[in-house]
């Protein structure tokens, strides 16, 4: 498209704004340009300009305004293509907020309809992220095969990311650490994708945490912090700080101060970005608890919990309601047992914490005897220690 003179100094400043990650900047300009160009007529320029402004207020983390740009951009959408992306911008959306069965709805959709090809994979991915934050593990699975054997060129890292993932969730702790370095690897310095490797860095600090290896995780969390605050995604930072957070205490930090928390959890429940601010609810009543907030550390915990039950999260669900138990709250260990079934590490310390609490010998036995045997596999060193433990305690 050949972009008339007056809108050329706008349309370059957005360039330069989002070159520097400001998503604030770039939606309001955009939002400028498409406004002038409906006015004119000139509906090319337009189309393009809603699509600007509804990627960039995604990445700004306003999932409101970004479903408004979203919905005008799909009404002035007269190219097929341009429709998929921006339905798959909702899937995002929808993911963020919370309103997981939605989001799935949509990304199937789109998967049905599209023809093989980039569009196609890039639309599977995004189903693979539906169904890991919703625990469909089954489900992940079986559309993961169906990346596999479409993804092409840049989307090849999709579906090793996701595989990485998965990985994690089946306990294939070295496989996932390996997978989620292969992704570092093919993303290192490629334009544009500063978030996807911090991703894939993220992600790769959470394998080592799992290990217990938290020396390890510190370093891996910074270097993934600076890649996602170039990209200027304050949500994936965030989610870096959780995890920061856990391997401070980890490495046994008393004075990591809940407060660090605070302005996280106020800009995830203004926006209503209710994924992430279960991770940082949950993040920072374990801090509390290191603080000797006891209370408020259970009462963060359970806002967790009834948020992730609320969204359908089932793995978050299990895992808060694991660590609602370990704060000392009323929580039915044997219900996250069952919602960690497909989390596999998650799911062996869930039934570490059942040992301890059952009444019942011979279960408590069979539980810690079960959990050594996972952790073991798994590599995770300091829970196979307390699993052992438990399992010794209950020979006596």
């Amino acid at each position: 498209m050949d972009l008339p003179e007056r809108y050329r100094a706008p349309v370059a400043e957005a360039r330069e704004a989002a070159a520097g990650g400001d998503w604030e900047a770039v939606a309001a300009l955009m939002a400028g340009v498409c406004e002038q160009a409906l006015e004119a007529g000139e509906l090319a320029v337009a189309r393009s300009a809603a699509a600007g402004e509804a990627d960039a207020l995604r990445r700004a983390e306003r999932p409101a305004a970004a479903i408004g740009a979203i919905r005008r951009a799909l009404d002035l959408a007269d190219d097929p293509h341009v429709q998929v992306v921006q339905e798959l911008q909702l899937v995002a959306v929808l993911l963020d907020t919370g309103r997981l069965d939605l989001a799935e709805l949509v990304a199937r959709e789109r998967v049905a309809a599209c023809p093989a090809g980039p569009l196609r994979a890039l639309s599977i991915d995004s189903l693979c992220g539906v169904l890991l934050a919703r625990g469909d593990v089954a489900g992940l699975a079986g559309v993961l095969r169906q990346l596999d054997g479409e993804a092409e060129g840049a989307m090849g890292v999709a579906a090793h990311f996701r595989r990485a993932q998965l990985d994690r969730l089946a306990g294939r702790l070295e496989e996932s650490a390996a997978g989620f370095g292969r992704c570092m690897s093919e993303l290192e310095d490629r334009p544009g994708a500063d978030g996807a490797w911090a991703a894939a860095c993220s992600g790769l600090a959470g394998v080592a945490l799992l290990r217990g290896d938290a020396e390890d995780a510190m370093p891996l969390y910074d270097r993934a912090a600076a890649a996602w605050r170039r990209a200027g995604r304050r949500g994936g930072a965030l989610r870096v700080l959780s995890g920061r957070a856990r391997a401070a205490l980890q490495l046994g930090a008393s004075t990591f101060l809940p407060s660090l928390l605070d302005d996280g959890l106020r800009f995830a429940g203004e926006r209503h970005l209710t994924m992430l601010e279960i991770e940082l609810l949950a993040t920072r009543a374990l801090c509390r608890r290191a603080a000797g907030l006891e209370a408020r550390a259970r009462e963060d915990m359970a806002r967790a919990l009834r948020l992730a039950e609320g969204a359908g999260a089932s793995l978050l669900a299990g895992r808060c309601r694991y660590e609602l138990s370990l704060l000392g709250g009323a929580a039915d260990l044997r219900a996250a047992v069952l919602e960690l079934t497909e989390d596999r590490p998650w799911c062996a310390r869930a039934m570490t914490a059942l040992s301890a609490s059952t009444e019942d010998p011979d279960e408590a036995a069979e539980l810690a005897g079960a959990a050594v045997c996972r952790f073991s596999a798994m590599g995770m060193k300091p829970d196979v220690e307390l699993a052992r433990a438990l399992l010794g305690r209950s020979a006596r």
